[in-house]
């Protein structure tokens, strides 16, 4: 067998097999087996208690037999069959056995896990077990899934049938100035920082990833998990996108770390696959813009380069949040760059399309850029040399495209009445994007969520012309996505992960700025705009070196100054880093009008940047 017969055989089966597990998350979400959360915790008292999530996350008392039997029935009112549960728990409240009727048949296919023993120790899932009905490889559910998997098989390998490894960093003209010095010292930084965590959100995530992994619906358990605690925020508060990109990462991981046992009361080296892959996706994202503006001759000096890259990498905003805090919004980050960079490429216009489409629909929040994304497709395909007809034609099908990733990534999954359903349509952390109003009338708001973004758009298309080369609306682009970003969270009560969407911007920034001076300016007002996390306690900077299970040194002083002084301090951080916000989407702004403005030759132009 030849060496490249070979290589096309491992490929096929790794995209069959990565889509057999797209396909299955997706069928999942759409006809979801029945899964009950099972309190036992009190069951020395003859309490236990199981949840379903219909009626959005029913709990109900189960009836105690005998000798830690015990049992509970659904209706058809509840759940669409009628059910009945009996559970054997030995004296410690573990499941030992389940019987499950269904209809008055007795079900087979049962299974339940220990959600301590397959998740993260003391991470607050005592005495919660998982009972799932069902099994996904038996009946119609198996054949629909072979079928689909087949389908979207032949559908990457079509679109991917002509791109090499390096279209992951749009292409290989960045990597003359990238060599083995520069990825030693990428480790080293790394390795500083794998044992210094502030956040408090990458161990949920991770109990979430595992949970799924285990062939569970993540959705329904944080649905019967927050009947239980009655606590707003969830493990994992994103789209089945986001899932297909991060579990087979975190079940590889796990396979080899995942028994290591804590240091000083916290998981570093199951956390780690997240600092790993923030870095490697940020990595691939500041190398894919540096690629395009190389190709582009924006720039060639080797130094502006080098210092353009660290300077990304090691941005406050990008380090801070996804490899101190541990945020994994890197993944959507990256595939909406890497997107924006392939809509220049001809030959690839549907793999821009399906990447990009992958990326906005990890997250609900990230439609806040959908106008970005559709105004420059629709300038890049109407600029190429083509008959007008043939313009149509693409650009129908690249949207025809985009709604199929849309109806199959999470309009078909947030059908009405899923698990996912419920489980953003009781999201209320979104209701704060209606918080921050200008009054007009007692009952006449204006949403300043809504003001700013629509502002940095109305301004920004304004200065565009039909003489605009498509690099330049896609700089734009980028750029004006950074703009949205900090001009969105400028409004709200933000949370740290979205904005590393502004990672993009920043390499832009950074690779045009004209002298070093410049730089350490847009440096340091980065290092302001997350400024006020380091005081609050959910990412309190004083854990760096207090160590995870230490009180927040800066949290604890300022609640200690008194109810009044504390709200004047915590404004006053807060006002500081939203001002910086302010201020670095304003400059994102007048940067992308800068290059719609320009309607010079592009060597011309290139000259003038040099």
């Amino acid at each position: 067998m030849s060496r490249s017969l070979l290589k096309k055989i491992l490929t096929y089966i790794i995209l069959f097999s990565f889509s057999c597990f797209v396909v299955s998350t997706i069928i999942k979400s759409i006809m979801p087996d029945y899964e009950f959360l099972v309190n036992s915790k009190l069951i020395h008292d003859k309490k236990v208690e199981v949840s379903t999530y219909q009626k959005n996350g029913l709990v109900k008392n189960m009836d105690f037999i005998s000798d830690n039997l015990y049992h509970v029935s659904f209706s058809k009112e509840i759940l669409k069959d009628e059910l009945e549960l009996t559970i054997n728990f030995d004296d410690l409240g573990k499941i030992i056995k389940v019987t499950a009727e269904k209809n008055k048949m007795l079900v087979k296919e049962t299974i339940f896990y220990d959600i301590q023993e397959k998740t993260i120790p003391n991470s607050g899932y005592e005495g919660f077990s998982v009972i799932k009905i069902g099994s996904f490889l038996n009946g119609y559910k198996f054949a629909i899934t072979v079928f689909f998997s087949l389908l979207f098989c032949f559908f990457l390998a079509l679109i991917f049938r002509k791109e090499r490894i390096h279209i992951l960093i749009y292409s290989p003209s960045i990597l003359k100035y990238f060599n083995k010095y520069d990825v030693v010292l990428l480790i080293l930084s790394l390795l500083v920082t794998f044992f210094l965590v502030v956040g408090v959100d990458a161990i949920g995530i991770y109990n979430a990833l595992k949970i799924n992994s285990l062939g569970l619906d993540i959705y329904q358990f944080q649905i019967n998990k927050r009947a239980y605690t009655h606590f707003e925020y969830t493990e994992f508060a994103y789209n089945p996108s986001m899932l297909l990109g991060w579990t087979p990462i975190v079940y590889v991981w796990d396979l080899i770390f995942g028994n290591f046992n804590s240091l000083r009361g916290y998981p570093y080296f199951q956390i780690g696959i997240f600092k790993i892959m923030n870095l490697l996706f940020g990595l691939l994202t500041a190398l894919s813009i540096l690629s395009f503006l190389i190709d582009k001759k924006v720039i060639s000096d080797w130094k502006k380069i080098k210092v353009s890259l660290y300077l990304s990498l090691f941005n406050p905003v990008f380090y801070y949040i996804a490899i101190l805090f541990v945020q994994v919004d890197t993944l959507p980050m990256y595939l909406i760059i890497i997107g924006l960079l392939l809509m220049h490429k001809t030959h690839s216009p549907y793999l821009s399309v399906f990447v990009i489409s992958l990326g906005l629909l990890t997250k609900l929040q990230l439609f806040l850029f959908y106008p970005v994304i559709l105004i420059t497709l629709l300038f890049i395909i109407f600029s190429e040399q083509m008959s007008f007809r043939l313009k149509i034609k693409r650009f129908c099908l690249s949207f025809l495209l985009h709604l199929s990733v849309l109806a199959l990534f999470f309009v078909v999954p947030s059908q009405n009445g899923s698990p996912m359903y419920v489980f953003l349509n009781s999201f209320k952390q979104t209701e704060r994007i209606w918080w921050t109003v200008v009054q007009y009338s007692p009952q006449l708001f204006l949403f300043l969520s809504i003001v700013l973004p629509l502002t940095v758009l109305l301004i920004n298309y304004y200065f565009l012309h039909s003489k605009i080369s498509t690099e330049k609306i896609i700089i734009n682009g980028i750029l004006l996505i950074g703009s949205l970003d900090y001009m969105f969270n400028f409004t709200i009560m933000h949370s740290p992960s979205i904005l590393l969407h502004t990672t993009g911007a920043f390499v832009i920034l950074y690779a045009t700025s004209k002298d070093f001076v410049s730089k350490i300016y847009i440096f340091s007002v980065s290092l302001l705009s997350v400024f006020s996390y380091f005081f609050m306690d959910f990412g309190d900077i004083s854990r760096i070196w207090r160590g995870w299970n230490a009180a927040p040194l800066f949290w604890t002083k300022i609640q200690s100054l008194g109810e009044g002084d504390t709200v004047k301090m915590i404004s006053a951080v807060f006002t500081i880093s939203n001002t910086a916000m302010l201020a670095l989407g304003i400059i994102f702004l007048l940067k992308g009008v800068h290059f719609l403005k320009s309607i010079k030759k592009h060597e011309e132009y290139s000259s003038e940047l040099m």
